[in-house]
């Protein structure tokens, strides 16, 4: 079955693993086998991918990205007035930390709470209760209630792409589609030597000269991984662009010399569906040598793929804020009514069900026209 591209350790059935050619940390679906054993699928995942995710990760839970094992990890923001809050896959907020003050008043002791869950409450409550065994909890354990407010201000963010730790990631992404193309990684000669430490010299870097991307999706942001090689100028390149704005060019070898190949894949990491994206990997000499000197990145040239991407993922993140608002609402009004939702209503109980309905949307439709931008 060959050997492991990072560690040289001989695969068989019992250490082969499926690695995924774009991390499923950030959506990725298709895998190679053959390609790394099981530790260091392992090990690159928990350290590499981990970090490229990390990096990716606002993206990830504002989109809801679909992965093969569990969702995004809330990702923690901050207010422009410094209230902290953790953003959540499901589309919702909550504080980052609960809130316990303690406030000695004549009659004895009022202690308040501010917990993101339940759970957190009563988990809360327990420690008070044996921390202050002399106090009477059960009252508030019965008055819990769950409020919903608006944060103190805008969301602030911040995104930081590449280093060598999430590079090493991108470039075992395109080591990996060309191993898909049945390329070995020995004819990656460039990559490997990055990967496995003996260059450190980093084979990628940033590519926004231009868009290579032939016809760009306005309706939702992707994934891709292409790698072509060419066997007149020996070079074997790779593209990995991730949501639009991480956009990276690697150069695998300089010494191809198979038959002129090139092959893509793209998925939507909101949907985990594959798409069709035709990347141009032909590019000219001047472009290459500006590339290979770090001067690829043109003026406004991030702000630009800003501008692409963030309309599309806001537009995304409003349409489930809506939807989200909405499935309340209706849950809600069904509680309050007493009723299924795939119960038949007769005409009153369709004009009450609206009325409740109007009432419960009233404070999100007020923060759409107050604070939500055109985007």
């Amino acid at each position: 079955m060959g050997h492991c591209a990072i560690c040289d350790e001989e695969i068989t059935p019992l250490n082969d693993s499926k690695e995924h050619v774009v991390p499923n940390a950030v959506g990725g679906r298709l895998k190679v086998r053959g390609f790394i054993c099981r530790k260091c699928n392992n090990g690159s995942g928990c350290e590499w991918d981990a970090e490229l995710a990390d990096q990716f990760n606002w993206f990830s839970v504002t989109l809801n990205v679909k992965r093969e094992a569990g969702v995004a990890p809330s990702h923690p923001v901050k207010t422009v007035g410094g209230q902290g809050l953790l953003l959540h896959a499901d589309g919702t907020m909550s504080p980052d930390k609960p809130v316990i003050s303690t406030t000695e008043i004549p009659s004895g002791r009022q202690i308040s709470i501010k917990a993101r869950t339940r759970l957190e409450a009563r988990k809360i409550l327990k420690g008070l209760q044996r921390k202050y065994p002399e106090s009477d909890f059960s009252m508030a354990f019965a008055s819990l209630t769950e409020e919903t407010s608006m944060p103190d201000g805008p969301i602030m963010t911040s995104f930081q792409f590449g280093g060598p730790l999430a590079g090493r990631s991108i470039v075992k992404t395109a080591v990996a589609m060309a191993f898909r193309m049945s390329i070995p990684p020995a004819g990656c000669e460039l990559a490997m030597r990055y990967i496995k430490g003996v260059a450190a010299t980093p084979p990628f870097a940033e590519f926004l000269s231009r868009d290579l991307v032939r016809i760009r999706p306005d309706k939702h942001v992707f994934h891709v991984v292409s790698v072509r090689g060419d066997p007149e100028t020996k070079r074997l390149m790779g593209y990995v662009e991730y949501f639009g704005l991480g956009r990276f060019l690697v150069l695998l070898s300089t010494e191809y010399d198979g038959c002129p190949v090139q092959r893509t894949y793209s998925i939507n990491p909101a949907t985990a569906e594959e798409i069709k994206i035709a990347v141009d990997l032909v590019l000219s000499e001047d472009e290459f040598n500006r590339w290979l000197a770090n001067d690829a990145v043109p003026d406004g040239s991030r702000e630009a793929a800003f501008n692409y991407a963030m309309p599309v993922i806001l537009r995304q993140m409003y349409a489930r804020a809506d939807a989200n608002a909405f499935d309340r609402a209706y849950e809600e009004a069904c509680r309050d009514m007493g009723i299924e939702s795939s119960e038949a209503l007769d005409n009153d109980q369709i004009m009450e069900f609206s009325r409740r309905m109007a009432h419960k949307l009233m404070p999100h439709l007020l923060r759409i026209l107050r604070h939500r931008p055109r985007v």
